[in-house]
């Protein structure tokens, strides 16, 4: 286990609107206001398709499957980490048939409307550096110097 303490600096509050890309949508926000780490407090709304994939092992190293579905879909529930500007994502989704979950990839297009916040945080460095065994990335939180 690592962890470590960052501040909240600012919160962006948003919405996108049909047709969106909700993925997209959060990258050109994260890169057009600057945000190099944050915490995507959360978000919900509805989706007109989604795609996301899931790890499908317990074993390493993991095998994912790429899972796309029709809507409309209701976003229950977005959280993520931007490490260095990059996205990490994952959601709920429901619909009349079930509740489904998974990380966010492109391809999820908003019906109505979708509202998220995003806090730009500091006091510490977020990154993501390799892990061999995992084969993946993990997160790192590096206190100031």
């Amino acid at each position: 286990m690592e962890y470590g303490f960052c501040n909240f600096e600012k919160v962006l509050v948003a919405r996108l609107d049909r047709g969106d890309d909700l993925l997209l949508s959060i990258q050109e926000m994260v890169k057009k206001e600057g945000i190099s780490q944050g915490i995507i407090l959360g978000a919900y709304g509805s989706l007109l398709e989604s795609h996301v994939h899931m790890t499908m092992l317990t074993t390493y190293p993991s095998k994912q499957e790429f899972i796309k579905m029709e809507g409309p879909l209701e976003i229950l529930s977005l959280q993520g980490i931007i490490a260095k500007g990059e996205v990490h994502a994952h959601m709920v989704l429901s619909n009349k048939n079930g509740t489904y979950g998974g990380h966010l990839e492109e391809g999820c297009k908003v019906c109505y409307l979708a509202e998220l916040s995003i806090a730009s945080i500091g006091g510490a460095t977020l990154v993501r550096e390799p892990h061999p065994e995992l084969r993946s990335k993990l997160l790192k939180v590096k206190a100031p110097d």
